[in-house]
């Protein structure tokens, strides 16, 4: 809530000037912003002061002509994120949803119907649930962002807007046996970087941004202060992994061949493109992997003739020839959905079945919320679920099971 007050100062020649001023929250501070300065009467200060009330006043109502339009709110919110990672998917969203249908609109004029009707407009265009809480929240956090900094003075229109349950998605991981058999495929270019992500649990950016300087291996530890080209992690706040004792010979190797201050320096990560080329070589692996044995990393393969064209399926890799033309016949795998960011899941998961505090685990992870950790990275194997639920055993009703079940009489009063 900002207020309007009259400064007066007394000159050196015994003049008087008034300066009229408005007090209002900027960034979590109160600041005085000056309206007028150096008027030589009191009255006339006292005009302009109730002038710039009546005008806040007008602001706070929504009738104002001067209230900002949903637009010049998005400008300073994201003038507001200059420097952090988060800007460029909140300037995608203001840029695709947000901006062409409330661009011109005043915020005071802005209704919640007019946002709900907008969220279910993009959801029946074929938004998705968690997208479209990304839309609302954009413009939330926008109206927060003029509330907080005086820019506006009514009340936020884009809460309590019914948006579409967000429903949990199992992410694929790999187990201890299967990440050691997929890091053994790797190319050995690569090795090292897959090795970190599965040690490590660090983001893609993470992992590109990561310098020489943060590699301590004397006291096996590495300090995240980077992602990508920007000077802060994903959540702001620098953090310390402990290397594992089996990632310091791929650190090694890394170190051998870093550039640029770089551990990782050519550009294995941070842009769409990166992120498909590293995922179709950790599938390729995984292909590979499964060939010499570890069937658990496709769910099935296509023995496909490169002559006469003959396909059939099968659920495990055999060599055999071709029915028709005798010619070997061509295996082709089909691997599980695993993206190069599972390898962070994967590392999360092992490290809750080694038995790692799950405290621990969110703190390597650059987590704020160990039960964010455990409700969204971790995904214990089908082998630890039944080893937990084996635990639980009644062998006093077990032994009674062939005993014959005796009737229930009714109690009668």
């Amino acid at each position: 809530m900002t207020s309007a007050f009259v400064r007066a100062r007394r000159r050196q020649d015994g003049a008087t000037l008034y300066s009229v001023l408005v007090k209002e929250l900027v960034r979590g501070k109160w600041c005085n912003r000056t309206v007028a300065s150096r008027i030589g009467s009191r009255r006339e200060a006292d005009r302009i002061k109730r002038e710039v009330e009546a005008k806040q006043k007008e602001i706070r109502a929504g009738v104002s002509k001067d209230t900002p339009t949903v637009g010049a709110l998005l400008d300073a919110y994201e003038h507001s994120l200059a420097g952090r990672p988060s800007l460029e998917g909140v300037q995608r969203v203001a840029r695709l949803h947000l901006r062409p249908a409330l661009e011109d609109v005043q915020i005071g004029n802005l209704t919640r119907p007019a946002v709900q009707e907008l969220a279910n407009e993009r959801r029946a265009a074929g938004l998705g649930p968690q997208s479209l809480r990304h839309v609302v929240g954009t413009l939330r956090a926008s109206i927060n962002n003029a509330l907080r900094t005086g820019l506006y003075d009514g009340h936020n229109v884009a809460d309590k807007v019914a948006l579409p349950r967000v429903t949990r998605t199992v992410k694929e991981t790999l187990t201890l046996s299967e990440a050691a058999a997929v890091l053994a495929q790797i190319p050995e270019t690569f090795r090292p970087f897959a090795a970190t992500a599965i040690y490590a649990g660090l983001r893609p950016g993470e992992l590109v941004g990561l310098r020489v300087e943060n590699v301590d291996l004397c006291t096996r530890m590495l300090t995240i202060r980077h992602s990508h080209d920007r000077d802060v992690p994903k959540d702001g706040d620098e953090r310390r992994v402990p290397i594992a004792g089996a990632l310091v010979p791929f650190l090694e190797e890394a170190l051998k061949h870093a550039k640029g201050g770089r551990v990782f320096p050519a550009d294995r990560g941070g842009n769409k493109a990166a992120d498909r080329k590293t995922t179709r070589m950790l599938r390729a692996a995984m292909v590979r992997a499964a060939a010499l044995g570890c069937d658990s990393l496709v769910t099935g393969w296509t023995m496909k003739c490169r002559r006469c064209g003959h396909q059939e399926e099968t659920e495990t890799f055999i060599e055999k020839a071709c029915p028709r033309c005798r010619f070997a016949l061509w295996p082709v795998g089909h691997p599980r959905f695993v993206r190069w960011y599972d390898l962070r899941h994967t590392s999360a998961t092992l490290l809750v079945e080694a038995g790692v505090d799950p405290a621990v685990v969110s703190e390597v992870l650059g987590h704020h919320d160990p039960e964010f950790t455990m409700r969204t990275y971790v995904r214990l194997s089908a082998d630890k679920l039944r080893a937990g639920i084996d635990r639980v055993a009644l062998p006093e009703v077990t032994d009674k099971l062939g005993a014959p079940v005796v009737p229930m009489k009714r109690r009668t009063q």
